[in-house]
């Protein structure tokens, strides 16, 4: 039995009321239950009459442990009979002490998910999204083939750009030797932007076994705070000078690297590779652009206990990455200079955007009825099996068998989830972008206006020389593999 029922945002408070005569019989069986562990003077260890130990230590003795029990079931039936879709655990609290033989009647105040309309979603409109697959990308994935296939040969002479160098070195500020700053038979290629600006210059013409005191300055955007703008000294030994050669990138050279006899089969191949690689990609990101517009197919305010649940799992998503890393999460706050508790602060906006998404997707799939059927759920779990344990037979069968129980339903939400997606996806519309603003647009045309292969690489190479950038840097903001920054680095500083 319910009563006083209100509704606040998100937040329903109702009373449940346990009879008398059933919080009684909770009660007898929890002092039945307990019974062995009380002993009064003249009873023997758990003969104690009930009544007797309610005297001694207070009507209500039993009485908690009996409310506790009779609490699941009569919340399970009150909250499926109101028709209650609940959003996390409530909070109950007694209206009133107990009285023998008095009806119990206890305030519920629980979070439930939030009532909205969805707009209309059977046309949702993005941006195309298109990757082409241009020469310099088959001419870049021939160059990687190149570097990997490079051979080292000791040679005696003075080093020039291009060699690598085997060096000792230890790195001093004001005298004092610094932390990270020493290292014993590191192979540095004299041009390849390994070490910051100006240090591998200083190597050139030198021989094995030379001493060399080289002076740099790091870059005021270092990643240490400690070394950002400071003069430093390394003294290094080269303890040897390396000859790179590459082989020629001919049929020969393409016959010993792959199942091809002519560059124009193996370059015909990775074209094809790539096309599939990008379509995957397109399909991907049409598939993240279209989520990100289904957040914004309805208003509401995502219940707090769903908003918390989803920063658990962006945290635990977050700190199984950095345990690759050998860093935990508190570790990784600590060297953010906060704590764990600030720092989840972080993960709210994306928290909140993926439960709206999550809750908006299970309205349509409401609405539109969508489910699996058990040969469509047999199969999916007969995809992921052989998917995350390719080769491993009896590995795909314990899979199968975790999943094809109660666990079903998880397999079953995230298939659920998919198709919905699917039928926002088949009916998509493909737009124009937005038009910019004028200045705005000659702006991007300008930065987006074509460029040679040649062009590139001297505005690259220009970047690195101005000591703003490191190679790593280079690599992603020009969404190039580090070794083609490496060579493009390296081929700029031997054409000077």
């Amino acid at each position: 039995m319910t009563k006083e029922f209100t509704r606040q945002g998100n937040t329903v408070s109702f009373q449940m009321v346990i009879p008398g005569d059933q919080i009684e019989k909770k009660m007898q069986e929890v002092y039945l239950k307990n019974k062995n562990s009380f002993q009064l003077p003249g009873f023997r260890k758990g003969k104690a009459p009930r009544q007797l130990l309610e005297r001694t230590y207070g009507a209500d003795l039993f009485f908690e442990d009996g409310v506790n029990e009779c609490i699941p079931e009569i919340y399970e039936e009150t909250t499926n009979e109101m028709g209650l879709k609940l959003a996390g655990q409530p909070q109950i609290t007694l209206d009133s002490p107990y009285t023998k033989g008095q009806d119990v009647v206890l305030n519920v105040e629980v979070e439930v998910l939030p009532e909205f309309e969805v707009k209309d979603y059977s046309k949702i409109e993005i941006a195309e999204i298109k990757y082409e697959v241009s020469d310099e990308l088959v001419y870049n994935k021939l160059q990687e083939e190149k570097e990997k296939a490079r051979r080292a040969t000791p040679v005696e002479r003075q080093a020039k750009l291009g060699d690598v160098t085997v060096i000792d070195f230890e790195g001093f500020i004001d005298d004092e030797a610094f932390e990270g700053g020493k290292g014993e038979d590191f192979p540095l290629e004299l041009g390849s932007g390994q070490f910051i600006p100006g240090f591998e210059d200083q190597l050139v013409g030198a021989k094995a076994g030379d001493q060399v005191d080289v002076n740099v300055s790091f870059p005021e955007n270092y990643g240490s705070e400690e070394l950002s703008g400071k003069d430093a000294t390394f003294k290094v030994t080269v303890k040897e000078v390396q000859e790179i050669e590459y082989p020629e990138i001919d049929d020969e050279f393409i016959k010993d690297i792959s199942e091809f006899d002519t560059v124009e089969e193996y370059k015909a191949d990775t074209r094809k590779n790539l096309e599939e690689e990008f379509a995957e990609r397109e399909k991907a990101e049409v598939r993240q652009a279209v989520l990100r517009k289904v957040a914004d197919l309805a208003e509401f305010e995502v219940p707090e206990a769903i908003l918390e649940n989803a920063v658990d799992r962006e945290i635990e998503n977050f700190s199984a990455n950095l345990r690759q890393y050998g860093i935990d999460f508190d570790q990784y706050a600590e060297m953010s200079g906060t704590n764990a508790y600030d720092l989840r602060d972080d993960f709210r906006e994306p928290a909140l955007i993926n439960s709206k998404i999550q809750l908006i997707m299970e309205k349509i799939i409401e609405q539109e009825k969508i489910d699996a059927t058990e040969d469509e759920l047999k199969a999916e779990i007969q995809r992921l099996a052989e998917l995350y344990f390719p080769t491993n037979e009896e590995e795909q069968k314990k899979f199968i068998d975790l999943y094809s129980g109660k666990n079903a339903e998880f397999v079953k939400d995230d298939l659920v989830f998919n198709k919905a997606l699917d039928m926002l996806v088949e009916n998509v519309v493909f737009v124009e972008p937005k038009e910019a603003d004028p200045v705005e647009k000659a702006e991007e045309t300008q930065e987006n206006k074509k460029e040679t292969i040649e062009e590139r690489n001297k505005r690259i190479a220009d970047l690195y020389e101005t000591g703003d950038y490191t190679q790593e840097q280079l690599a992603e903001k020009e969404d190039l593999s580090p070794s083609t920054i490496s060579r493009i680095i390296r081929e700029a500083k031997k054409d000077k």
